[in-house]
C-alpha cells in the first residue's frame, strides 16, 4: 500500500531523460502560443495606431462652391457625445508673414482653435502649431515670432506638430487660431473609436449639401486589427499548446509500459500509478512554466523590438499557465488509457 509522500518520492526518482524531453517541448510550447499571442497583439495595436494617425476616426465636410460653413457649429460639435474634437479650416486669407523682416513667405492658415486636435490629439488647443515639414527646411524654428509686413507680431511659433500628422495643411505650414465665428471652408470631427460609422450622419445633419465623407476610409476588404487578433483569439493558441504538449507526455508515459507494468505486478493500483504519473507531471510542469515565464519577456523583446508591455506581459503569463493547465490536464486523462490493458503484454514489451 502506498501511502502520499511515498508516491511523491517514487515520483521524483522516476524523473529521467524522458521528463527532461517533456520539459524542453514544453517550454518551446508554451513561448510559441504565448509569443503568437503577444506578437500579433503588438502588431494588431501598431496597425490600429497607424490608422488612426491617419485619420481613420476623421470624417470631414466640405462647403460647395462659392458657400462656407458655419465655424461656430464646427466648433460645437466637440461637446456632442461619440465626437473627441472639431475645427476648421477658415476662409480668412492671412496676411504675408515671415519669421523676421525681410524674410522669407511662410505657408499661413488661419483655423478654428481645435481643428490641430483633430489630427495630432496631444496638441494643446488654442496654440499656433508648426508643421514637421517645415521644421525639416530649417527655415523657421520652434519660438520664433510671425511677423507682418508692418513689423506687428501676429503670433509665436510654440506647438510643432508630430511627422506623421496626414493633413498638408498642418504637416507643411503654420497655423493661427482665429475665432469660432469665423466661416470655414472645410470642418473635420475626429470621432471616439467604437463612433466612427456616425460621423457621416452627425456631418450630413449638421451641414445640409456639404460634401461628406471619411478622410481615411478603411478598406472593407482588410480584416480590421481588432479582427485579425479575434480571429487568432479564438483559436486559443495556449489551449492548443497544452493539448499537444499533454499528448507528447501522455506518449512518453507509453514509452514506459513495461516499467509502469511493473509496478502494478507488485500491487499497485490503477489508481496509484495514475496518482504518482500526475505527480511525475507536475514535477515537471513547475519547472516548464518557470522557465517558460523567465525566458518570455527577453524573447518577446526580440520579436517585437520592444520591451512587452503590460497588457503583453498579462497575455504572456495567462497563455502559459494554460498551455501548463491543460497540458496537465490532457496528460492526466490520457495516462490511465496507457496503463490499462493485459499485464504479460506490457511486461514483454521492452
Amino acid at each position: 500500500m502506498w501511502h502520499p509522500a511515498e508516491l511523491l518520492q517514487e515520483a521524483q526518482r522516476n524523473l529521467g531523460p524522458r521528463q527532461l524531453i517533456a520539459g524542453v517541448v514544453g517550454v518551446a510550447m508554451a513561448l510559441s502560443g504565448a509569443l503568437a499571442l503577444v506578437d500579433q497583439a503588438e502588431r494588431s495595436i501598431g496597425q490600429e495606431r497607424a490608422l488612426r494617425q491617419a485619420g481613420s476616426l476623421v470624417w470631414a465636410a466640405e462647403a460647395p462652391e462659392n458657400s462656407v460653413l458655419d465655424g461656430n457649429l464646427c466648433s460645437m460639435l466637440a461637446q456632442q457625445k461619440g465626437i473627441a474634437a472639431s475645427g476648421g479650416l477658415t476662409t480668412e486669407r492671412p496676411s504675408p508673414m515671415t519669421v523676421f523682416p525681410g524674410g522669407g513667405q511662410l505657408p499661413v492658415a488661419y483655423v478654428t482653435s481645435g481643428m490641430p486636435q483633430v489630427f495630432s490629439p496631444m496638441t494643446p488647443p488654442g496654440q499656433p502649431t508648426i508643421g514637421h515639414d517645415l521644421l525639416e527646411l530649417e527655415n523657421v524654428s520652434i519660438g520664433q515670432s510671425l511677423v507682418l509686413p508692418d513689423g506687428a507680431v501676429a503670433g509665436t511659433l510654440t506647438e510643432p506638430l508630430p511627422a506623421w500628422v496626414p493633413l498638408a495643411a498642418l504637416g507643411s505650414g503654420v497655423t493661427l487660431p482665429t475665432v469660432a465665428t469665423t466661416p470655414v471652408s472645410t470642418c473635420w470631427i475626429r470621432m471616439e473609436p467604437g463612433a466612427q460609422d456616425y460621423g457621416q450622419d452627425v456631418m450630413e445633419y449638421t451641414f445640409p449639401g456639404a460634401a461628406v465623407g471619411a478622410f481615411n476610409p478603411r478598406s472593407a476588404e482588410l480584416l480590421s486589427p481588432i479582427s485579425q487578433w479575434n480571429a487568432l483569439i479564438r483559436i486559443h493558441p495556449g489551449l492548443v499548446m497544452g493539448l499537444l504538449l499533454g499528448s507528447v507526455m501522455a506518449l512518453l508515459t507509453w514509452s514506459r509500459r513495461a516499467e509502469l507494468a511493473t509496478y502494478r505486478t507488485f500491487g499497485t493500483t490503477t489508481g496509484q500509478l495514475a496518482a504518482m504519473l500526475a505527480a511525475e507531471y507536475i514535477l515537471v510542469l513547475i519547472p516548464t512554466a518557470a522557465v517558460a515565464l523567465l525566458l518570455a519577456p527577453p524573447t518577446a523583446t526580440l520579436i517585437t523590438s520592444a520591451p512587452p508591455s503590460s497588457t503583453s506581459s498579462t497575455i504572456i503569463v495567462g497563455s502559459i499557465l494554460a498551455t501548463v493547465a491543460s497540458a496537465l490536464a490532457t496528460a492526466c486523462v490520457l495516462a490511465p488509457l496507457v496503463t490499462r490493458g493485459s499485464l504479460t503484454t506490457q511486461l514483454k514489451d521492452r
